[in-house]
């Protein structure tokens, strides 16, 4: 192998050049998206959102976030809870709300996995419980 030298390769693409307003349009956009989202948590969290109606119709801001996360501020939905749900579903971790596997599929597994009917998952439930 070839030594490393102290040239970059020409391969290597970068991000192309913004003016100062863009990086401040963008930041801005960016700051304005995690107080939505912040807020969003808080709100479910609290009981005052509905996580079903968020998944079945979700506002722009949230179509970056990652589904776990979003699952993660629910009351009583811990690592574990979420982990096992997203993989009953074989949903990546890392799956965006506004993924590439579209509304169709995040409807169906909200509708089957998020349901109301106690039990649905025997992984839910420990033994002694």
């Amino acid at each position: 192998m070839a030594p490393a030298t102290g040239t970059t390769s020409p391969n290597i693409s970068s991000a192309p050049e913004r003016s100062l307003n863009q990086r401040m349009d963008a930041l801005a956009r960016a700051n304005q998206i995690r107080i939505q989202r912040a807020q969003l948590k808080r709100d479910l969290k609290a009981g005052r959102r509905s996580i079903h109606s968020l998944l079945l119709d979700p506002p722009e801001y949230i179509e970056t976030a990652k589904v776990f996360d979003m699952l993660l501020a629910v009351p009583k939905y811990g690592r574990v809870k979420v982990n096992k749900i997203l993989a009953h579903c074989r949903i990546a971790p890392s799956k965006t709300i506004g993924g590439p596997l579209g509304s169709l599929s995040v409807n169906v597994w909200v509708r089957a996995v998020m349901s109301d009917r106690p039990g649905w998952f025997s992984g839910w439930r420990r033994a002694d419980s």
